[in-house]
């Protein structure tokens, strides 16, 4: 009977355990994705951003007639590198059904 009671109360012991960590776990995956979307969201709008930016210094520099003198290609490459960082989404393209003859 008390090895009864003692198995009763281990079993109940680590049912509330597992339960524990699990809420712990669910908790931290949430957090941690919502972080996730926070930083790439951050990263979409800066990459925005700076390619606004960059095209806005290139027409600055078309306009004052110096554009072949500056190189802007490092400026590109270190945009298109985060661009990079938030993948592009992927579309599916379905096609249209064929209208029945």
């Amino acid at each position: 009977m008390i090895l009864q009671a003692i198995t009763l109360v281990t079993v109940g012991f680590a049912c509330w355990a597992i339960a524990c960590l699990i809420n712990a776990f669910g908790r931290f995956t949430v957090s941690t994705q919502d972080a996730i979307n926070t930083i790439t969201e951050q990263l979409g709008k800066a990459r925005v951003e700076l390619v606004n930016r960059i095209n806005e210094v290139q027409a600055q520099l078309e306009a004052a007639g110096v554009a072949e003198v500056v190189d802007l290609s490092s400026l590109t490459a270190a945009a298109q590198a985060l661009d990079d960082v938030v993948p592009d989404v992927a579309v599916d393209v379905v096609p249209d059904a064929e209208p029945a003859a």
